[in-house]
């Protein structure tokens, strides 16, 4: 049952993934996935450096689902993940087809609450949500969100957030 629930997620994350690099190429800008395992852990999502995470609940519920570690089944070892991963990214894209966020990972990192941070000392966290068997993060706010994105994608177009606009 919980591994049914990982490959849907994982499903609806690959064909999002694939939507937004559609939608990055009419916008002139053509993202390189990386197809292999192999390349996935040892360059990252695609060559570009864009982690893209789906978030379909964020209009529900006014939040973003930041996940930190996950692990594919129950069976397996907590691996970081999102913005911690450790990879070539350097972008976190999240959101849906109609709404998304892209931050720098620097800032997604700075921002994230110091209970999800990497402990060097002790190599454990608290999670500031309850955990699911096989993922761990933390909910930003969507209206913090508008705040501290590099860019947001509204239905079709990439918009300045207000807290540049004003800068």
């Amino acid at each position: 049952m919980k591994d049914e629930r990982y490959n849907r997620d994982l499903g609806r994350g690959k064909a999002y993934e694939e939507w937004v690099y559609r939608e990055l190429l009419r916008h002139g800008f053509r993202a390189r996935p990386c197809r292999t395992l192999h390349e996935q852990l040892t360059v990252g999502e695609n060559y570009d450096g864009i982690e893209i995470k789906f978030d379909g609940k964020w209009q529900q519920y006014g939040n973003l689902y930041i996940e930190t570690a996950e692990r594919p089944t129950v069976r397996d070892r907590f691996r970081w993940s999102g913005p911690f991963r450790g990879d070539n990214s350097r972008w976190y894209w999240i959101g849906d087809r109609d709404v998304a966020w892209c931050f720098s990972i620097a800032r997604l990192r700075a921002e994230s609450p110091a209970e999800v941070r990497p402990d060097p000392q002790h190599g454990t966290k608290r999670w500031r949500c309850p955990p699911t068997p096989t993922a761990h993060g933390y909910l930003l706010p969507c209206n913090y969100a508008d705040t501290i994105a590099e860019r947001i994608w509204d239905h079709g177009t990439f918009v300045t957030p207000l807290a540049q606009r004003s800068a």
